[in-house]
């Protein structure tokens, strides 16, 4: 510290000090709970690393042709799945028959009438889905979903 002066009447002082490369503390000793902060001088550290982004699970939705329903992953039918993104890809082959899924924050459906091919990206969450054909009350399925 070189020199310390007061400015009259003001209540401040002004200090002129030699800072060397590091983090500093400062605080207010009766309100140290409230009024305190630190700052660093040189290079500032590197920011924290951020996680890399989970690669979204991909799941296959299909109903069509003929009776059949069923959400699979890799192949087989899906009965249970983590929680997290997925990248559903829904083959609706039937012209009479739908997809229609429900769950936590989910509620999605393809047309009844026609057949087409959507991707739906989805975060999946904890609980139960189902899903199911509105044309035909007996086509359907459950998945869980865990955390």
């Amino acid at each position: 510290m070189d020199k310390s002066t007061s400015v009259a009447g003001t209540g401040t002082t002004t200090w002129k000090v030699k800072l060397e490369v590091g983090t500093y503390h400062y605080q207010c000793d009766p309100h140290s709970s409230t009024m305190r902060g630190d700052f660093t001088v040189g290079a500032a550290p590197p920011p924290p690393a951020t996680p890399p982004a989970t690669k979204p699970v991909a799941l296959r939705a299909t109903v069509g042709p003929g009776r059949s329903i069923v959400v699979s992953k890799a192949g087989v039918r899906l009965r249970s799945i983590a929680a997290g993104r997925a990248v559903i890809t829904v083959m609706d082959r039937s012209a009479k028959d739908n997809f229609h899924l429900t769950g936590p924050g989910v509620n999605r459906a393809t047309s009844k009438p026609g057949k087409q091919t959507l991707v739906w990206r989805l975060t999946l969450k904890r609980g139960l889905y189902r899903y199911r054909s509105d044309a035909t009350p007996t086509l359907r399925g459950v998945f869980r979903v865990t955390a």
